[in-house]
């Protein structure tokens, strides 16, 4: 993903166009049209101190709902912790990891169950719903990590349940995730073998038509693009980038 974004910054520096880095912007505001009319007015951008950013004829909103609804004043939901996912990833110096033994990664039933147990006693639940193994997956993170070394990515929280490692320290998390990995892997990965972690967690977009998607209804010359409107995965995504793309571009056009 981040090679997407360094190819967006480029395309833009090549098209000229202004990018503003650190900045929040924390307000739009509709400008008079010559009637005193604000239908069909300019849109600027205002920053934290009140400062203009930008002003445009037509204005893509590709941020978060809730900065969206903040940008229009708009209320309604804007998802709670069961709409989170925690990704985990683990670096790993393990050999046995090299054949890749579950290719580039697997989709984990909700209820299954490990072969082994976190403590003494019955075998635990796998608590990831997914593992990418991120070295297997991309040639070019392989060789960054170096010989040897493996990236794997856990997924934590399903739609209608919050990431069960939402709250816990990096040593409960560590514990979890190496369990997990090890029974979706099939190998039994020591604690020493473990030698980093990483987390991050982010609000799931919601799919459009459930019953908790309400997407605020933009005035003219706004359009909004993100997972929480056009769904989740890169094919709705896009699609639904483009679409909001084409409505601001229209809105310019017909100033």
């Amino acid at each position: 993903m981040t090679q997407l974004i360094a190819g967006l910054e480029a395309e833009l520096a090549r098209l000229g166009v202004a990018v503003h880095r650190g900045v929040k912007a924390r307000r739009l505001e509709q400008q008079h049209d010559e009637q005193g009319s604000s239908g069909g007015g300019r849109w600027r951008v205002l920053a934290d101190d009140g400062a203009p950013l930008a002003e445009a004829d037509g204005v893509v909103l590709a941020v978060p709902e809730n900065v969206a609804r903040r940008l229009l004043d708009a209320g309604g939901t804007t998802g709670t912790t069961t709409d989170r996912v925690e990704v985990i990833a683990l670096a790993i110096d393990d050999p046995r990891l090299d054949g890749a033994p579950r290719g580039t990664g697997a989709l984990v039933a909700r209820d299954a169950v490990g072969s082994g147990s976190r403590r003494d006693g019955a075998a635990a639940p796998i608590l990831a719903k997914a593992l990418t193994h991120v070295t297997a997956k991309w040639p070019e993170r392989a060789r960054e990590a170096g010989p040897g070394r493996h990236i794997v990515r856990l997924s934590y929280g399903r739609a209608g349940s919050a990431p069960e490692t939402i709250g816990l320290d990096d040593a409960e998390v560590r514990g979890i995730a190496r369990y997990d990995a090890s029974r979706i892997l099939g190998v039994d990965l020591r604690a020493d073998t473990v030698v980093d972690l990483a987390r991050c967690t982010w609000r799931m977009g919601r799919p459009p038509g459930s019953r908790d998607a309400r997407p605020p209804a933009a005035p003219e010359g706004i359009a909004l693009a993100g997972d929480w409107v056009s769904g989740t995965g890169l094919a709705a995504i896009v699609q639904g980038a483009r679409g909001a793309a084409t409505a601001a571009l229209s809105a310019a056009s017909h100033r």
